[in-house]
């Protein structure tokens, strides 16, 4: 049932790499929240939700279903659509190929 960042059980059409990458999902408010990407592929990513305050579904339940996935240490972006959320982990598909898709990231101020 979905993707899950632990199954044992490999559903993903394209292999993911393990990866503790820093990223920020932006939201169309103009607000931030930082993130770890777990693992990353060609085709999407799991994100951990970081929050300094102690983590909540709360903040995993707010979060929009189509999102922005902001590289920090690569300096690009990919748009994203959540499929499925697990307590502090969101799993992600990307919306479009890299090609077409990644683009400088804004600088965080």
């Amino acid at each position: 049932m979905g993707f899950r960042c632990m199954d044992t059980i490999e559903r993903r059409k394209v292999q993911r790499s393990n990866t503790l990458k820093a990223g920020l999902i932006s939201l169309t408010n103009g607000s931030a929240i930082s993130c770890l990407i777990r693992n990353v592929s060609s085709a999407g990513a799991c994100l951990e939700v970081i929050n300094h305050f102690g983590i909540t579904e709360d903040i995993i339940l707010g979060i929009p279903e189509d999102i922005i996935l902001v590289f920090e240490g690569e300096k690009f972006k990919r748009s994203c659509r959540i499929i499925w959320r697990n307590r502090n982990r969101l799993g992600v598909i990307f919306k479009q190929t890299a090609s077409a898709d990644v683009a400088p990231a804004a600088k965080a101020s």
